[in-house]
């Protein structure tokens, strides 16, 4: 087994879904909606104001939602039911569906899969405005994939001095005989992004992974 399998910083141990960082580039809640004084069709939701490449489409997209769910679209974004507003934001899943009686697709959703389809620099530039660095799902922020993290010497995972120390800081632990490793059954690990307790999001930054 060479070092390398050990190594972020190499594909052997990179965690493929953030290619080794420890986070991942998502749209983040509060930066779709940066000032809830304005309506939810009059550029409550930022990334599809008017003036922006998703202007065009915009406007049919909230009216749709807005007819739906039943929302005045002069209402104020914090005068909408925060229900709703997770709806409109991530879209419906079998148990909303059925309060609303309506399926919806979610604007985050849908502008994820703009953001990877997209050949155009200008909108990717400009949908980077409203995402944020979130520790990896997957990883949690060990930047290793799962085979590094799953192998032990002597009862103690072999895992590089960073991601021991990224562990101690979190309260997690690499002793195979006290806590696990979080790829491990019966794991500890780190709240994901988007949980109520201590998760964490950044703005985009310099060592962000680029969109594919």
């Amino acid at each position: 087994m060479e070092p390398r399998f050990f190594s972020f910083n190499s594909h052997q141990g990179a965690c493929p879904s953030c290619q080794g960082l420890g986070v991942v580039l998502e749209f983040d809640d509060q930066l779709m909606i940066p000032d809830p004084d304005k309506a939810i069709g009059k550029g409550g939701v930022a990334p599809l104001k008017r003036n922006g490449p998703a202007g065009m489409f915009a406007g049919r997209f909230l009216r749709r939602f807005c007819k739906d769910f039943k929302v005045n679209p002069d209402t104020a974004m914090k005068d909408v039911d925060p229900d709703i507003v997770h709806v409109l934001l991530h879209g419906t899943d079998e148990s909303s569906e059925r309060r609303y009686r309506a399926a919806w697709e979610g604007v985050i959703p849908m502008l994820t899969g703009w953001f990877h389809k997209t050949d155009s620099d200008y909108a990717k530039e400009f949908l980077t405005e409203f995402m944020a660095e979130h520790d990896c799902p997957t990883c949690h922020g060990d930047r290793l994939s799962a085979a590094p993290l799953s192998v032990y010497l002597r009862g103690r995972a072999e895992i590089p001095g960073d991601v021991v120390e990224h562990r101690r800081l979190h309260g997690l632990s690499d002793d195979a005989t006290g806590g696990t490793s979080p790829t491990s059954p019966g794991s500890t690990s780190r709240p994901r992004s988007g949980s109520s307790t201590g998760s964490t999001s950044r703005k985009r930054s310099a060592r962000s992974p680029s969109p594919s």
